[in-house]
């Protein structure tokens, strides 16, 4: 998937015109979902540049609808041998009413 790594404000202004909108802005230092974003609109992205410290490097990726959800989790060591890795791929249903 394409993706583009966060250092500046014109990065982020290239991210948006190169993947386009709706995207999500994670950290890029490991930390789960704490300080992602979800960028829909132009106020999304100035409420990020706003609220980004511009020193935590961010990864930005396009947002992707799906019933399929995969997840990838790893640890390597100092010399970049994986040492963990579990993945898991679910599927989600809608309710009925949800259609």
């Amino acid at each position: 998937m394409h993706g583009a790594v966060i250092e500046t404000e014109a990065d982020v202004d290239k991210a948006v015109k190169e993947i386009g909108l709706p995207m999500i802005a994670k950290p890029d230092n490991g930390v789960g979902a704490a300080a992602t974003f979800k960028l829909e609109t132009a106020d999304d992205v100035n409420h990020f540049k706003a609220e980004w410290d511009h020193s935590t490097v961010y990864f930005f990726e396009k947002f992707v609808t799906s019933s399929e959800i995969c997840t990838f989790d790893g640890l390597v060591d100092r010399d970049g041998n994986i040492v963990f890795s579990t993945t898991l791929t679910t599927h989600i249903h809608p309710r009925s009413h949800d259609l």
